[in-house]
């Protein structure tokens, strides 16, 4: 775990190096969200790259199951996503057709055109293979060829406590409308260092963005 107030002091050095950045001041609640949103593009990476080995640890207390109950409507299974859901790990129903009773693995929707995907031989729903796909949208969907189910059984990643620092100016609110909470950055030292780095790099897009803006904003007035 990286205390979040070395956290800070590393991403002050690290702006620091950045040309477009050097002796730039970053407010605490900026600097943290800097941090929260690195965060969440390490977590969206390792996850979508299956590098499991190296953060086995750090997702640990992230990794969750959870039985969600089906709702049967328009020839498909619809679900609500947990409340602290972030990424889908895996999915399955237990279903069953006629006397048989199977486990569906539920794969990601492997085409843009759900009627496509339905069509297709090598895609479409089987019970007889044990599998089906599902589509995250606003709801959770679920295709079926015919099969029942009750529930959807949810492998996940949790959504990550946001790391903070208010107690170095008094506490502050969240956009939200919460008060933020001192809490520290839950990676190890070698997986807070990459974040860390991200966190400066989206810094520095962010003012290079501005910048960009500001001059094309000078050169409109000295057009008028």
């Amino acid at each position: 775990m990286k205390n979040i107030k070395d956290a800070h002091l590393g991403f002050k050095l690290r702006v620091n190096k950045i040309d477009t950045l050097k002796n730039q001041r970053f407010a605490i609640p900026v600097i943290d969200e800097y941090i929260y949103q690195a965060f969440l593009i390490w977590l969206d990476n390792i996850t979508k790259l299956n590098t499991d080995v190296d953060n086995s640890d750090d997702l640990s207390t992230l990794r969750k199951k959870k039985r969600i109950k089906l709702e049967y409507k328009n020839k498909e299974y619809i679900a609500e996503y947990p409340t602290d859901y972030f990424k889908k790990e895996a999915a399955y129903c237990i279903a069953t057709k006629g006397e048989c009773t199977k486990n569906i693995n539920l794969l990601d929707l492997p085409k843009q055109n759900k009627n496509e995907a339905i069509k297709d031989p090598f895609f479409y729903p089987s019970f007889e293979w044990e599998e089906s796909f599902i589509e995250l949208k606003d709801k959770i969907y679920i295709q079926t060829d015919g099969w029942k189910s009750s529930y959807l059984e949810l492998d996940y990643i949790a959504q990550p406590e946001r790391p903070a620092n208010p107690d170095d100016m008094g506490g502050y609110t969240l956009p939200n409308g919460q008060p933020a909470v001192q809490r520290d950055l839950n990676v190890s030292d070698v997986n807070a260092e990459k974040i860390l780095d991200m966190a400066a790099l989206i810094a520095s897009m962010d003012i290079t963005s501005q910048d960009i803006q500001n001059k094309q904003n000078k050169i409109n007035l000295n057009k008028l």
